[in-house]
This record gives structure tokens, sequence and C-alpha cells, in this order.
């Protein structure tokens, strides 16, 4: 079965269409910082910037599925007008606020289309990413497929779980401490199977939970106390039933991560636990679904505030890959928590691939975590790929499991609360550090292992020394360590500054800068009087719409391409403030006689087009005024069999003879008055 959406042929999507860096996260419900405005802008623009708008809005065996199953979990992804994921035309409204609006034009859509209830649509709504899971049956399918706020479909797949030794192999003292740091005054968020907070080794550790699971009509079943689908209540980041295969997977991660008892420890032996369960129940195994595992995130970077989160760890995953996948739906929540100085660090996966790596650990803005033995070899069982970024220990690691015992495991689930453990380390010691900064002292400082196993090539990647980063991290003890332009010794680094009178301007992350955002830069040359502000620098030009952007949009002191479709050359419109190629409109209608019009008369369109034309786009028709409207979208089988507006006018009594033009941008054409 084929079907193709046909899109917009240019879509306005660039960081451009924000005044300023920190109006592309003005959305955002809590108050953000200063680092995570501009990680968050960079981080989104890096990934819009590269990835192409795709041809159509789900994958060909999607749509087969849907039809030969009857129905399957998909997640949606929305997109406000014709702005991509994650930018909205209105950013002085709270982003959940946005969010949740596309949420409900969506779902209303469906619900008015089909014979079904929100809850036998088994809604999930996302909060801090535009987007939701539902079950699709072929009906619904084609609701959202034809609905122009949704930006894409995929799948909701489900993905299964994938040490007194190896702390002190990472460079722990006898004592359990790098350098003195445990991990103190910081959280590790543990996304896994639920933990058994009644354990001796982690008593005492867990400061939050939360339950994300799903019951699917004959795929799974939500593990959840109470056989609810979600919960942050006390007991809910509980392990699951011990009878199935995986629900103590939770407590061992836990453990590496941050347990502790009188005899050996975890890697941040001081540190907090968020236990967040984000199984289901698949009959004898547990399996996590891609939508409980956004909600996690979510949950996390909802209690950012609260707590000092070092790190998320999500030792689970599936698939191989040899290079980034950032299409998958938790790239956008893994971005905010990286914005927000949140690292989420996730296994590599354990299928022996040495070409690949497992989603969502093959995501750019995560740290990919390998495995190695104890003699600093890489396990024969561990996943690997150019862009895997740490290994750890994760061969035979002693750790908690439910009850008060202990086992040895193995497995790159054991290698990745290695690395989220020594987040919570590096973060005491250095509380200012960015997940960049720290993933790059884990790397710069690691032992280098050379992977010989057939088809790695010999590739060389860094085994974590969490001693050696706080080291390198460590530069300096006083002031007087410091010089030149990073004068001032802050939390063992030298840095420019550490407030704003240390500055000719302002202190912006312990750099002096010019300007914070556009408001600080007002020199008068920018369009109405406000400059742009980039890298901390006001832009200083006589001409500041020239080029590509010649026109200015005065309201929101912007460049453009164009402001009118006058500005664009012949078979040209103006959308968005681009110019895009053109298209016909195609009217039917009855006349009316210029003569006769000794009232104002309704007279009824049907509007059809070729390539370009959208329905649910915005209508003008000169000085006639639009009285209704009605897009009629239809599909058979998952093809689009018609795609038309019906549009009533009101043409003014008085009317003389002539063409009056009808555009739909980027789409034109004309109603004769006879």
């Amino acid at each position: 079965m084929k079907h193709r959406i046909i899109r917009f042929a240019v879509i306005a999507f660039l960081c451009a269409a924000f005044a300023s860096p920190a109006a592309a996260v003005d959305f955002l419900s809590a108050p953000a910082t200063t680092a995570e405005v501009e990680n968050l802008n960079a981080l989104v623009e890096q990934v819009y910037g590269d990835i192409p708008e795709p041809d159509q809005k789900a994958d060909i065996a999607l749509i087969d599925k849907v039809q030969e199953k009857g129905s399957v979990p998909v997640i949606v992804r929305l997109r406000d007008g014709d702005l991509p994921f994650g930018f909205f035309a209105d950013t002085m409204a709270a982003r959940p606020e946005v969010i949740r609006g596309l949420q409900d034009a969506v779902v209303d859509d469906v619900l008015a289309q089909t014979p079904l209830s929100e809850a036998e649509l088994n809604v999930k709504r996302f909060s801090i990413i535009p987007g939701m899971a539902l079950l699709a049956d072929p009906e619904t399918l084609d609701v959202l497929l034809a609905n122009p706020k949704v930006m894409d479909i995929v799948e909701d797949v489900a993905v299964p779980p994938a040490l007194s030794q190896s702390v002190p192999l990472i460079g722990a003292d006898g004592g359990g401490s790098f350098g003195g740091y445990t991990g103190d005054g910081w959280a590790v968020a543990i996304l896994d199977t639920g933990v058994d907070k009644a354990h001796p080794f982690l008593t005492g550790k867990v400061v939050a939970e939360a339950c994300y699971s799903s019951t699917v009509t004959g795929q799974s079943t939500t593990v959840c106390p109470g056989g609810v689908e979600e919960s942050t209540a006390a007991g809910s980041g509980t392990y699951c039933n011990l009878s199935l295969n995986g629900c103590d997977h939770g407590t061992h991660v836990a453990g590496i991560a941050a347990g502790r008892n009188a005899t050996f420890s975890g890697v941040a032996k001081d540190a907090d636990i968020i236990a967040i369960q984000v199984f289901s129940n698949f009959g004898s195994d547990v399996m996590s679904w891609t939508s409980d595992q956004i909600l996690g995130l979510q949950r996390v970077y909802a209690l950012r505030n609260t707590y000092q989160i070092a790190s998320a760890n999500m030792s689970l995953g599936g698939g191989s890959y040899a290079s980034y996948c950032d299409t998958a739906p938790q790239k956008s929540a893994i971005d905010t928590l990286r914005a927000a100085g949140i690292a989420t660090v996730i296994a590599s996966g354990n299928g022996s691939a040495t070409s690949g790596i497992s989603s969502p650990g093959c995501i750019s803005s995560a740290v990919s975590v390998g495995s190695t033995t104890k003699a600093d070899v890489v396990s024969s069982y561990s996943n690997s790929a150019d862009i895997l970024a740490l290994l750890a220990p994760g061969s035979s690691i002693n750790s908690s499991v439910p009850g008060t015992t202990y086992q040895s495991w193995s497995g790159t689930s054991m290698a990745t609360p290695h690395v989220a453990g020594a987040w919570a380390v590096l973060k005491e010691a250095y509380p200012d550090a960015g997940v960049t900064e720290v993933l790059t002292a884990l790397q710069e400082t690691g032992v280098l292992v050379t992977d010989t196993r057939s088809g790695a090539a010999n590739r060389v990647k860094p085994r974590i020394d969490v001693a050696a980063a706080v080291e390198a991290l460590s530069v300096c003890a006083t002031d007087d360590d410091c010089g030149g332009a990073t004068p001032l010794c802050v939390s063992g680094t030298c840095v420019e500054c550490e407030q704003d009178d240390d500055c000719d301007d302002f202190c912006v992350n312990n750099a002096c800068v010019e300007c914070r955002n556009a408001g600080d830069c007002t020199d008068g040359l920018y369009c109405n009087g406000v400059e742009a502000c980039s890298a901390g620098v006001c832009a200083d030009r006589a001409d500041p719409c020239s080029g590509g952007t010649p026109h200015c949009i005065e309201a929101s002191d912007r460049c453009v391409e164009c402001t009118s479709s006058s500005h664009c050359d012949d078979g040209y419109a103006c959308q968005s403030n681009i110019c895009v190629e053109d298209c016909d409109l195609t009217i039917l209608y009855k006349a009316p006689i210029a003569e006769k019009l000794k009232k104002d008369k309704k007279i009824k369109l049907k509007v059809t087009g070729d390539a370009g034309f959208d329905p649910y786009a915005p209508v003008t028709a000169g000085r006639f005024t639009i009285y209704k409207t009605k897009p009629v979208v239809k599909y058979k089988k998952g093809v689009l069999v018609k795609n038309e507006l019906q549009v009533t006018v009101i043409v003014p009594a008085g009317t003389p003879p002539g063409s009056i033009e009808v555009h739909m941008t980027p789409c034109s054409g004309t109603i004769e008055v006879q």
C-alpha cells in the first residue's frame, strides 16, 4: 500500500524565527538558567539544521503493520503551524501550555472522525516535548496523517534491559572516594525495572520514585502498583514482580551507581537515587516502551529544581546503529536534560556488534557506554562503534539484588551505572561543569583500550578513570594559580569572572560577555533599534538586512527574505517570510453578475490545488470577506482521495466586473465577477 504526504516545499524552521537565543526556550514552564537556554537552543538548532524534512509522515512499513495488525502503539510528534518539531509560534506562552493545545487539537480531530474515546486511544501526553503516544488503528492513522499539526508518526517500540573490584579499578581510594569526592549532595536517576530501596546496600538512598508502564492489548500489561499506568507516589519506583525475568535488574544497576555498605560501595557511595520504573510485563519478560522512557526522562527534568541531579541512567536498548540515530523520539527529551546540565547515560547493548550500538544509546546528545573486563579488555558481548563515547567495567560486577543479597552480573547494563555514578562524583567536585565538560574530562583522562575483536579495526576508546578526571578538572587551588584572561579560581577552575562587577559588561557562566540577550544591545542600528546578541557579542552592522534576507520585520526585529509576495520572483510566493515556488488553485463556483449585486451576496467556492495546496492554510480573497471555511480531506485505505477546501465568501454590493485574487500561500487563483 502506497501512501505519501506531500509537504510544503520549504519549511521556515531555522533559529532565525526567534529574535534572540533566549526566545528559543521561552516556552519552558519553569525558570531556565542562561546555560539551559543557550545549550538547548544550540542542540535544537544543530538537530533540525541537519535532519531533512521527511517526505512522508509515516513509513510504509508502519502503515502496512497497522492495516495488518488492526492497531499498533505509535508516537506522534507535533508541530505548530509550519514550524518544525520543538519550535512554537507563540514564544510567550508556557511550553507545556502550547504542547497541550497541540495535543488537544489533534486528539479532538481523531475523536471527531472516529468512534473511539480518548481512553480507547490510550493517549500518553508528553509535557516537555511536543508529542504524544497512542494506540493507532487504520482509521485513527488516516486522521493523524491528514492533520497538519502532525509532523511524523513512528512506532512505539519496546526494548529489554540491556563492585568491590570495579570501583577501585576506576580510581577510588581505599575508602571508596575519588580525591575525597563521593557524589554527596547529588542524585542519580535510575530508569529501569525499579529499585529495592529497603536493601541494606541502598537504605535511605531513594529520595523520589515514579512508575511509567503500559497496558497494550495483546502485548503488555502495566507493572505499576495498583495497576495504574503512571504514578509518582511513594513506593511507585519499587522493583516489579520477581517472577518476571529482569525485575531484579534495576536494583543491581542502582547499587553499582550509588550503593554503600561497610565492606564495599558503588561509584558514588554518598549520592542519592531517583528510582523510575519504565518497564512493562510482556508475559515472562519485561521490556520498556519508548513512550514510557520519554515519560521517565520528563520526570527527571521536572525534579531538576528539587534535587541536584547529575545523570539519568538507562541500561536498556535494542537494534544496532553505526551512526547517530537522532531521529529517535527520545532525542528531544535527552537534549532538554543536557541543556539543564543533566547527562543521560545509556548502555551500548550486549549484541557483540563491533560496528553498531543500540538505541537509544546511539543518540548523539546521550553518553553511550560499552563494557570492559577488569583486565581492561573489551567484553566479548559489548556493542561498539565509532560513535561510542566511553568504556567502563561491566564484567563480573558484584551488586545488590532484591532482598538482602548480592550477585555478580555482566553486561553493558553494569558498565553504564559506573559512568552515571562517576557523573555524580565529578558534579560534587565541580558543580558548574556542564555535560560536555565532564564528558571531555572522562574521555581525555580515560585508560585507552583497543578493541581487538574481529570487525572492530583496533578501535581505541577510553575506559573511565574517575580520579584522573577529577584531577583534570581541578586546574587551580587559589587565584594565584590563575592569570591572564582567566584570573579567578572558582571551584578549582580558572575563570574570567564570578559576578558582573568583574567585567566591563556582564558575567555569564564565568565568562565576560558584552550582552546576555538582544535587550542588552541598543545602538539603534538593527531595524527599530535592538541589535542581535550572538555568542555574547552585540552584532554591530550598519546594514542589518541585506543579501538573502533583505527585509526587516519591525515588530520582531529580524531580517527575512520577504514579507509579501511582491518581494519574490515571478512564480514564487512569500510563505513564512521565505520565497517558495507558487502553485495554482482550481476554484469552482457560480460567477456573480455585477449588475445584479444590489446587496451583499454569498457565493460558495470549492478550492483545490496542485502539489503545494494545503486545505488547512489561511485563505484570503481580496475585498471579499471570508464567511466560512471547511477543509475536506479523506483517505481510503491510506490513500488520499479528496483534498479540497469549501469556502463561502461575501461579495460586497456594487462590486464591478473583474478578477479577484484568492491566496492560500503559496497557492493562488482567481474569482471572476461578470
